[in-house]
């Protein structure tokens, strides 16, 4: 699927900006490749609400941190569905702009940047908090658009109907999850996090795994799948 006529003016106007400061433009991109334009701060909540929900016995906090966990289980299927029905050529590798995207802020590999896991995955995490802490959850959704959606377009990486996609992904995810009632997640969250020690320990090991993995967006899990590919592919 070919972008909108929006998409392409919009990138095309933002990489006006590109060149006009290095020190930003290097900014932006070690933001996204360090994950300070993303990742960091969405783990970083995660990681302070499950510390809290340790600290007070567990119970409403943790289940609700485990819902969110569920949520991104959910936006994973997905994300990966909806990339293999629409593609979208990146901005950076589209003949139309690739000119504008200097080989040092353009530097993804992606064939199709539709949609935006990023927005996405972090879409359901501010929805989430948002049962835990109003104020948070209005900054981890403004985080979305600022960011992670608007850094990724200025970079080439995605056009804004990509991040829309994401949002809207990430909603679903959130209202999928909803479904699931929040009494058997506090069930589950007492029956590890308050029982024998082995449980305990192991429940954390997975919980405190996949919040890194929140944090870098997935990346090394990425990588551990493939390597996994591989290894039974020989």
């Amino acid at each position: 699927m070919a972008p909108t006529t929006f998409d392409l003016w919009f990138n095309l106007h933002l990489t006006a900006l590109i060149g006009k400061s290095r020190a930003f433009d290097a900014a932006i991109v070690e933001g996204i490749a360090h994950n300070l334009l993303g990742g960091y701060w969405y783990g970083a909540a995660l990681f302070i609400y499950w510390i809290r929900g340790n600290r007070e016995g567990g119970g409403e906090v943790q289940g609700r941190v485990l819902r969110i966990i569920l949520a991104t289980l959910v936006a994973i299927p997905l994300m990966l569905a909806t990339s293999h029905l629409i593609t979208h050529v990146p901005p950076g590798s589209n003949p139309v702009l690739a000119r504008h995207y200097p080989r040092e802020v353009y530097t993804a590999v992606d064939t199709n940047s539709f949609p935006s896991y990023s927005t996405a995955l972090y879409t359901t995490i501010a929805l989430g908090v948002f049962a835990l802490d109003h104020v948070t959850a209005w900054l981890l959704g403004a985080g979305v658009i600022v960011l992670v959606g608007l850094p990724r377009i200025y970079v080439g990486g995605h056009y804004p109907t990509d991040v829309l996609a994401g949002i809207v992904l990430g909603l679903a995810s959130h209202l999928v999850s909803r479904a699931y009632p929040e009494s058997p997640l506090q069930h589950l969250g007492h029956r590890v996090f308050m029982g024998r020690k082995i449980t305990w320990v192991l429940g954390q090991i997975l919980v405190y795994s996949w919040i890194l993995n929140v944090c870098d967006e997935f990346r090394q899990g990425k990588w551990l799948v493939h390597r996994l590919v591989s290894i039974l592919a020989r």
